[in-house]
């Protein structure tokens, strides 16, 4: 009987430090998300907010955008052409603008880095930081490039964070 009570305090040991390691995770993405939000040290060169979401959403159409990016980056961006999407489902993605800067030989580009995320009511989500490429031309704008990031730097990862911590 002694060996099933150690085998049973092994297993329970090895699931409370799994959760441990777990929830480190969300707490280690959720500052890294707050200081991203709460901390911004850019200028907005260009407000592409609503564009964006309106890109992403399962409510738009890319008329509504296709003044400011080609239907190849729009169809890179929205949820409509997601395998995963479902014409009637309840939520939605959303965008929140974190970073613009200029390009270094190019000002009249800017690169505009945002995190990605959905509005399901979950306690921990996975949110993911993307980047787009602007032109900026006396005002008038329009994305060139979609760049999703695919191994973000150790800094500019994310990763799951507590919902209460988005915007």
């Amino acid at each position: 009987m002694g060996v099933n009570v150690k085998k049973f305090f092994l297993i329970i040991s090895i699931f409370m430090i799994l959760l441990l390691v777990y929830q480190n995770n969300n707490i280690l993405g959720s500052i890294r998300l707050y200081e991203k939000l709460h901390n911004p040290s850019y200028v907005e060169y260009v407000h592409c907010d609503d564009v964006l979401n309106k890109a992403i959403s399962k409510n738009e159409n890319y008329e509504s955008v296709s003044k400011y990016m080609s239907e190849e980056i729009y169809n890179n961006l929205s949820i409509k052409t997601k395998s995963f999407y479902e014409p009637n489902q309840k939520w939605n993605q959303k965008i929140y603008v974190i970073n613009q800067a200029k390009d270094l030989i190019d000002d009249k580009i800017i690169y505009v880095d945002f995190i990605l995320y959905d509005d399901q009511d979950e306690l921990v989500k996975y949110v993911s930081i993307c980047r787009v490429s602007v032109l900026n031309d006396n005002g008038d704008w329009k994305i060139i490039d979609y760049i999703q990031s695919t191994k973000p730097s150790h800094d500019d990862y994310i990763g799951t964070v507590y919902n209460f911590m988005l915007p």
